[in-house]
């Protein structure tokens, strides 16, 4: 189902879900325990590249790191999906 996956702290996530301008489409996504593999410094979230698409967005107008953590993923599906989905 996931077409990237974006690793975030504890803090990132935290910032992002108390944000009141958080898209409630995003927010349903950060919330959603089948698509978050919890990790020591953080979490692993599988988004779909419209959602990474709009986090990365969101993200990047707070300064957060997790948007170039997401271009960086996205720039690999790119190229991934140019090279025939190896």
């Amino acid at each position: 189902m996931a077409d990237v996956t974006c690793p975030l702290t504890r803090e990132e996530l935290a910032a992002l879900l108390a944000d009141g301008a958080l898209p409630p489409e995003l927010r349903v996504v950060l919330e959603d325990p089948a698509r978050t593999i919890e990790l020591g410094h953080g979490y692993a979230m599988e988004l779909l590249v419209a959602e990474a698409r709009s986090l990365m967005a969101h993200a990047a107008s707070h300064d957060l790191r997790v948007a170039a953590a997401l271009r960086e993923e996205l720039a690999g599906y790119e190229k991934r999906k140019r090279e025939g989905g190896r």
